[in-house]
């Protein structure tokens, strides 16, 4: 620090600093995703979460492999689902994780709309990598709303990527996937406590 520096150039140098050194300890958004960490403006109840082990994953959607479609259709009423924002993403990823929705929609018996088309839920999410253990996971939180815009409920998980590197360059399409398969799983059983 220069001996010219005058009061208040010092107090803007000592809060940077300070600033800095809080965000540099910030090395993991599971709490930032955790749907009980900050509840929207609605009334509606998330599923009820098990206590979980620390080495268990936190999740709130099933595991990736989904079930048989015939299983799946009759325990779920159909539905018209709009992908309307995923943040923080790559493209890749995203159009990745786009394709599996479109694909295994059907099975799950949703429909997915086009952004611009009429449906009767909006899935908004965001997704992020964070080390863990000397892993990278995909972290995800999609807020489900109605056709007017209302939040009804939180969707929340990660995935371990399986790549190679840290953060997004070691998430795979398989990864993505699983993500996508998460989300419609996750989606079709809360649809199916309405």
């Amino acid at each position: 620090m220069p001996a010219s520096m005058s009061v208040p150039d010092i107090v803007r140098f000592v809060g940077a600093a300070a600033a800095i050194a809080l965000l540099s300890a910030c090395t993991s958004t599971e709490s930032t995703l955790d749907p009980n960490a900050v509840r929207s403006q609605q009334t509606a109840e998330p599923a009820p979460q098990p206590a979980q082990s620390p080495a268990q994953p936190a999740v709130t959607a099933p595991p990736a492999t989904p079930a048989p479609a015939a299983t799946q259709a009759s325990a779920t009423q159909s539905a018209t689902l709009q992908l309307a924002s995923v943040l923080g993403a790559p493209e890749q990823a995203v159009a990745m994780l786009t394709a599996r929705l479109a694909r295994q929609a059907p099975a799950n018996n949703l429909t997915l709309a086009p952004a611009s088309g009429p449906a009767a839920f909006a899935l908004s999410g965001f997704l992020s990598t964070s080390p863990e253990n000397g892993k990278t996971f995909v972290y995800y939180s999609w807020d489900i709303a109605d056709s007017s815009g209302a939040a009804l409920h939180r969707l929340t998980g990660k995935q371990a990527a399986t790549g190679q590197g840290v953060g997004w360059t070691a998430v795979t399409e398989a990864d993505m996937q699983a993500v996508a398969d998460q989300t419609l799983a996750g989606f079709s059983a809360w649809l199916a406590t309405r």
